[in-house]
């Protein structure tokens, strides 16, 4: 047995010398654990097993506006803070520079890739910066947004109407893709963070529902797989501000009221490999803030709105103005009043005594040659 090892370290030295790869052929305990890339938002690292895996392609899809596309600028912004080089390939053309600053991102620091003519441009500049490990994360928004160069021209460069048909041309070519792109992917330890688009499925069945397009490649080749959708509105944040009105009989009052500053963001954990993640099929629910994006903005002074007519308004405002001791740059009788208590405490801290007045003065000596009783 000890001479098969032998034998077997040895064969294995001499085909990862002749294929130049030290790593070709190791043993399992030589592989170190996977590393992943935080999205700096508690609730979503915990929910996937600390982040998205380097090495790895992950895929978020859903229907329009609930977070996607803020979710991976946001893992952008904490990748830099880490150090990481990123890449956004913008194939939409919605990237924002004002919400991107806004959420973290240093746009210097960014590598940005918005004018791909063709999907197969897109892969190859993805392939050609893995190979050569010069990034940590690269964004793809959206998968739906490639467009093969096969839909655009015909084999002899001719350009193509959009009357021709072209079926399932970009599902064959991301099974192309993954298998040319997932070792570099993996060698250079590079996270890809995927966005997807929703189509309607089982359309003529009992169960219509949504699903991820894109082919049976991308579901297999994705090591995690998360469905996003809004929850009900009455679990949304919300922001908390008081409305201040006369009623008829001129009196004020005060109402405290509710709007909502964002969405509940449900994900739910389609697919997983991680053992460190949740189960799939299991979901969580995070507040989607529309200034902030997945993280609670910082606390504000207390919002108040004034309602009424002109003149209401400005009887309410010279009701708060006189409340807050200040009425045409005067100070009022309670202003006046707290400043003659703080005069008496300044003065019995100093040992004065304050002046009494004739008829104070009376009493005291009258009470003084009154005898107490039961005194001889």
């Amino acid at each position: 047995m000890e001479d098969r090892k032998a034998r077997l370290k040895s064969v294995m030295k001499d085909i990862n010398k002749k294929f130049k790869d030290p790593t070709l052929l190791k043993m399992g305990d030589t592989e170190p654990e996977k590393e992943t890339l935080p999205i700096g938002v508690k609730e979503i690292d915990d929910f996937i097993g600390g982040g998205w895996t380097m090495g790895n392609f992950s895929v978020i899809y859903g229907t329009e506006s609930v977070g996607k596309s803020t979710l991976a600028l946001q893992t952008v912004a904490n990748a830099q803070k880490e150090g990481k080089i990123c890449c956004y390939i913008d194939l939409e053309h919605s990237f924002e520079p004002t919400r991107a600053k806004e959420l973290g991102i240093n746009l210097q620091e960014l590598i940005l890739i918005d004018t791909a003519q063709n999907a197969e441009q897109a892969m190859d500049i993805m392939v050609a910066l893995a190979k050569e490990k010069v990034v940590d994360l690269v964004v793809v928004d959206s998968i739906q947004a490639m467009s093969p160069r096969g839909e655009q021209e015909t084999k002899k460069g001719k350009e193509k109407s959009v009357d021709n048909e072209t079926i399932a041309l970009l599902a064959r070519q991301l099974g192309h893709f993954f298998r040319m792109c997932s070792t570099p992917v993996f060698k250079g330890k590079v996270a890809v963070l995927m966005i997807g688009q929703v189509r309607t499925q089982g359309i003529g069945s009992f169960y219509v529902h949504d699903g991820l397009s894109g082919g049976k490649a991308l579901l297999h080749w994705s090591y995690q797989t998360i469905y996003m959708r809004r929850g009900q509105k009455a679990d949304a944040p919300q922001q908390k501000w008081k409305e201040l009105f006369l009623d008829p009989d001129g009196k004020l009052h005060k109402v405290t009221k509710k709007d909502a500053v964002g969405f509940d963001c449900v994900l739910k954990l389609e697919k997983t490999k991680s053992s460190k993640s949740q189960t799939e099929g299991s979901d969580t629910h995070v507040p989607f803030y529309f200034e902030t994006g997945f993280k609670e903005p910082e606390a504000k002074e207390e919002i108040i709105k004034i309602e009424g007519t002109e003149e209401e308004k400005e009887k309410i405002q010279s009701l708060l103005d006189e409340k807050a001791g200040i009425y045409k740059g005067k100070e009022t009788p309670e202003t006046s009043l707290e400043s003659e208590e703080e005069e008496e405490k300044e003065e019995g801290k100093t040992g004065k005594k304050s002046e009494a007045s004739p008829e104070e003065s009376t009493k005291k000596k009258r009470g003084r040659g009154r005898p107490k009783k039961g005194s001889k």
